[in-house]
């Protein structure tokens, strides 16, 4: 038997559902050594758990070890298996490794093993000793062994293959809905974004809204009040006519009295003197009435051009009013035809 056939390493297999062996079945050792590469002289050294079963040498990496202690099991899916029938095993001497144990095949080539301490050493190589001791038939059976666990290594790498390839379609699959995922999140985030604005824009016109009703009040306000001072002057403009006329009245009887007495005192020159005062009193009483009408005139300018104003102003506060009803009236066809969605505040 080869040294290749010997140490065949097993990379993939698919024996049991778990791919683990109960510690039922009883391994006879395990633990971790140093290993040397096989078939070479270097001197890289590297730590393998291993496990003595049934006359076979089985090593895996050094993480096994901690899966091994867990699961109380061995895995089936070792790195490499030895068989131990018809080897030699001896302590040997390593200028790197001062704890060493040669497993040394039939065909001449010869494994390297170390452990940490002479103790531990002496107990590998007791084990090692007592699994070596095999018949024709274990020897057999590890061929055997190694056979079937190659069929159910190329098993296992079809399946592999098979479920490399369905996980790349479902990972397409996946990378797809990712995508459409991120272009939902997107457009709904841009949603949200737009109802934001929808919504500030209509608190902004809500805001308006008021603003323009409560400056219409304000107008109304303001066009009553001068509504009532316009009815006011124009009481007073009456009263203020009829006080004229009345003044207007008692000048013209002044005169046509006036002109009596100058007729009277023409006729009576004689009388003049007589007279004279009265008429000079009549003359004041005049000029104080014509004092009057010409201030009751002043008056009555200021209160027409104060009507005037007044109606002017009234005018004005009309068209501000009727461009106020405007804009609210075209403010609440915004809200409620470009706004479907307004939340009140």
């Amino acid at each position: 038997m080869s040294l290749k056939s010997e140490t065949r390493s097993i990379s993939s297999y698919s024996g049991s559902s778990d791919g683990n062996f109960d510690l039922a079945a009883r391994v006879q050792k395990y633990g971790v050594l140093w290993k040397r590469p096989l078939g070479n002289n270097s001197s890289k050294w590297q730590r393998r758990f291993f496990i003595i079963k049934d006359g076979f040498l089985l090593y895996y990496p050094e993480s096994e070890k901690k899966e091994f202690d867990r699961r109380r099991s061995f895995n089936i899916h070792p790195k490499g298996i030895i068989p131990l029938g018809n080897v030699s095993i001896d302590p040997v001497d390593d200028i790197h490794q001062e704890f060493s144990i040669q497993i040394k095949f039939e065909c001449g080539s010869y494994l390297l093993l170390a452990a940490e301490s002479a103790l531990s050493r002496n107990k590998w190589l007791e084990m090692l000793r007592q699994s070596s001791r095999v018949t024709w038939l274990n020897t057999k059976l590890s061929e055997n062994m190694i056979e079937e666990l190659e069929l159910q290594g190329l098993q296992f790498c079809k399946e592999k293959e098979d479920y490399h390839h369905q996980l790349q379609t479902e990972t397409v699959a996946l990378r797809d809905e990712i995508c459409r995922s991120e272009e939902l999140t997107r457009v709904a985030a841009e949603l949200e974004k737009e109802k934001q604005k929808m919504e500030e824009a209509t608190y902004e016109l809500q805001d308006e809204c008021v603003r323009i009703k409560g400056e219409l009040e304000a107008a109304n306000e303001q066009l009553q009040q001068l509504e009532r001072e316009s009815a006011s002057m124009k009481e007073l403009t009456a009263h203020l006519n009829t006080q004229l006329e009345g003044l207007r009245l008692e000048k013209q009887q002044t005169l046509d009295e006036l002109q009596t007495r100058e007729v009277e005192a023409e006729k009576l020159s004689e009388e003049n003197q007589n007279l004279s005062e009265a008429t000079t009193n009549l003359r004041k009483n005049l000029q104080c009435i014509e004092q009057k009408i010409s201030q009751l005139s002043e008056t009555k300018e200021k209160a027409e051009e104060t009507l005037r104003n007044n109606e002017e102003m009234e005018q004005i506060l009309q068209e501000e009013k009727h461009s106020y009803r405007q804009q609210a009236q075209e403010l609440v066809v915004t809200l409620n035809v470009g706004s479907p969605c307004v939340i009140a505040r």
